[in-house]
């Protein structure tokens, strides 16, 4: 296997959907940081810079958007600066570890990220192009940010646990539905102060998060591998399809575990007395049915 093999196989194979999110969105930002130091060090026009950087943003203006449907998607992994990208990813490990621990599904954080930001996209492209306020607020018709995607993920795990506790400097032990209702109230409260576009998607992001896992915690699990959002990237992620023979002792082994019975009534557990309520072997049983896809 060669290095470039080698490296490719490592991060998309033995990453976690958490890491491989970070890395992406860090190396989007790296690599457009580069092109602007040369820029600059040739004295380059920047806006041309600026220019190919807009066709990643979500366009606001339908016409633009039309030229540029990626965007809907793109978007979410575009920053304007470091402290932009550095608090919106320090949100993302803190709450997708988490996210990732209670999930049984380990494709899950994906299909959260991208809803989360779809919907951000759908209600901010909604709200710009029929709500006077809005469309007078916004000078530039354009969005970027994960943070829409992000709350996605915040607004879904407080959906699934809401008794969760988390430690916060200066304010101790929070339940995480607390935490999730205090990020939302900021950016509906603060939407006239400014950058209402980023906020309102922020908002479409949350809505996202409840109605997800809402439909995920009534039995109705929307999987992204049906979806064939992941395998329809195949030739980015290396993965090739393969005949592996099983023996049949290897399915049996496969098959046994946790059931979802006893996973959801641990997580109803959760929700009333807290994570901290669990016994040792709830925990062990809860930890072997996140590494289970």
């Amino acid at each position: 296997m060669g290095l470039k093999s080698d490296f490719r196989y490592r991060i998309f194979h033995q990453a976690s959907p958490l890491q491989v999110l970070i890395l992406i969105n860090v190396g989007v930002f790296i690599l457009f940081g580069f092109f602007h130091v040369l820029f600059w060090l040739s004295k380059t026009n920047y806006f041309v810079l600026a220019e190919i950087k807009s066709w990643f943003d979500l366009a606001l203006e339908p016409k633009q958007l039309l030229r540029q449907p990626w965007s809907i998607i793109t978007y979410a992994f575009m920053h304007d600066d470091f402290m932009h990208i550095f608090f919106n990813m320090l949100v993302l490990f803190w709450f997708g570890s988490i996210f990732s621990d209670f999930s049984r599904n380990t494709n899950r954080l994906w299909l959260f990220y991208f809803s989360g930001a779809l919907g951000g996209a759908l209600l901010a492209l909604a709200a710009y192009n029929f709500v006077p306020a809005v469309h007078q607020a916004i000078s530039a018709p354009y969005l970027l940010g994960a943070s829409a995607a992000v709350m996605c993920i915040v607004v879904g795990l407080a959906t699934l646990v809401p008794e969760y506790k988390v430690m916060l400097l200066f304010l101790g032990s929070v339940k995480i539905k607390y935490l999730a209702t205090a990020y939302v109230l900021i950016d509906f409260l603060s939407m006239p102060a400014g950058n209402a576009g980023g906020k309102i998607s922020h908002l479409g992001g949350a809505v996202m998060g409840f109605i997800l896992m809402w439909q995920i915690k009534q039995g109705r699990e929307i999987s992204i591998k049906k979806l064939k959002i992941l395998n329809s990237f195949g030739w980015f992620f290396g993965q090739k399809r393969t005949l592996k023979v099983v023996h049949k002792s290897e399915k049996k082994k496969r098959r046994e575990g946790p059931t979802q019975e006893q996973v959801d009534a641990i997580l109803d557990k959760i929700s009333q007395s807290g994570y901290e309520s669990l016994t040792s072997n709830e925990k062990e049983i809860l930890f072997n049915a996140s590494k289970i896809e």
